[in-house]
Order: structure tokens, then C-alpha cells, then sequence
């Protein structure tokens, strides 16, 4: 299924770790097609997604502003079924409060131009935690069960997960400077449990802090002053 949805974006450079969530072993991440071509992507890049991709001795230098597109919707019928259109909308709600963070910080336009980025990307996977977290979350032998269970797919059982392809481009040329394949799943931890969609936003939450991190170790120019 495919839907364009429309919110103000996500800075999906999706680019690893974070202490609520984890990410899978490389083996669990399928491409769903978004970014086209998939063979300029390498794993195992410290700071960087599971599959990423950054162009030769890129400086993001000249760029100073940026150009995030709405999120495209690519799940499949059997993942889409399990997702009701409300809790979509409380996803991409997640989504949009991380992008209001990037946007205290950066240069943000909706019109193309010679120092201007895009940042194209698209939701892939998505799951939300089960009932049986609460379980996991608080009964310290319900968790060992959990890791044992998931031993093989760098995951536990009962978890969020979310998976996103993300591409930042030039806006006049469409050359690509970096791209990112990643997926986030819960880690356990004791803040989400009950929660139905906690290690959802811990993922996007930290992808933005990561993007962010990313922009000015890359040299970009457009950061607000303080």
C-alpha cells in the first residue's frame, strides 16, 4: 500500500542507537523500493544507519537551507491491517514534534535552490509494542524469555518497531549525498512499558538528535544563530 501523508517531515537520515531502542541484526531489514538503488549502501558505518550511504569526502558546506518532504507510506497489506488510520496520525504526530526540534536549529524552505537540501523519506515498517511489554517490562524472567526468543533477529518479542529509508539530495541537480536504510526496534525499557507506541517515538526522537549531530559534523552552514 502506498499513500503520500501529509505532514511537515521527519529528518529520516536515520542514523543509529539509542538507549530505548536498538537496532536489528541487518538480516531483518528488507528495502521496500523507495530509494531505487540500493547498491551504493554499506553497513557496519559507525554514527550512520544499518544500511548507509554518504557521498566520497561530502562537505555540506555550501547548504544552507533544507528541504524536507512529506513522509511516504509504503507498508505492506498484512502490516497496514494491524495499524488503525488513528494511530498513523499519532505516528506521524511523533514525527512532526522530532522535526520541530530540527527546526529550531536549521534553515528550513519548501522551495529548491543552489544551497538548498532535500531530504526525501519514507516509512517502510511499522509495528506497534504488544500487551504482552507490560509483562516483559516489569517481570525480570518474562525478559529473559523475551531476549532468548528474539536471539537471531537482534531483537526482543513484544516490542515497537519502526523501519524508514531516507535519501538528502541536491534540490536543483537530484545528485544524492547521503542515504540511510534503518530500522529501530523497543530495547526493553522500563519507560515504555504499556506503552503502545513508546519505542516508536524514542526512534524518531532519536534519529532527529542524530540528524542533527550528522549536519554539523558534515560542516553544514544553515544552523540558526543563538
Amino acid at each position: 500500500m502506498k499513500a503520500i501523508v501529509p505532514t511537515s517531515g521527519l529528518i529520516l537520515i536515520l542514523l543509529c542507537g539509542c538507549s530505548s531502542t536498538t537496532a536489528p541484526s541487518r538480516d531483518a531489514i528488507q528495502f521496500s523500493g523507495f530509494l531505487g538503488d540500493y547498491d551504493q549502501l554499506e553497513t557496519g558505518r559507525e554514527n550512520l544507519a544499518v544500511y548507509s550511504y554518504l557521498k566520497p569526502g561530502l562537505s555540506l558546506a555550501e547548504y544552507t537551507e533544507i528541504i524536507f518532504d512529506d513522509p511516504e507510506i509504503l507498508l505492506s497489506d498484512e502490516t497496514r491491517q494491524g495499524i488503525s488510520n488513528e494511530d498513523l496520525s499519532a505516528v506521524l504526530a511523533f514525527a512532526e514534534n522530532s522535526i520541530g526540534s530540527i527546526e529550531e536549529i536549521v534553515q528550513v524552505t519548501s522551495d529548491p535552490g543552489p544551497r538548498v537540501l532535500r531530504v526525501r523519506w519514507a516509512i517502510t515498517d511499522l509495528k506497534p509494542a504488544s500487551k504482552a511489554n507490560v509483562v516483559t517490562g516489569l517481570v525480570p524472567q518474562a525478559r529473559a524469555l523475551s531476549t532468548v526468543l528474539g536471539k537471531g533477529t537482534g531483537t526482543y518479542l513484544f516490542v515497537g518497531r519502526i523501519g524508514i529509508e531516507a535519501e538528502v539530495i541536491d534540490s536543483v541537480t537530484g545528485e544524492r549525498l547521503m542515504a540511510a536504510v534503518d530500522t529501530r526496534v523497543g530495547a526493553n525499557a522500563i519507560d515504555n512499558v504499556g506503552s503502545t507506541w513508546g519505542d516508536v517515538e524514542d526512534a524518531f526522537e532519536f534519529w532527529a538528535d542524530r540528524f542533527a549531530d550528522n549536519l554539523a559534523r558534515l560542516g553544514y552552514s544553515g544552523t540558526k544563530p543563538r
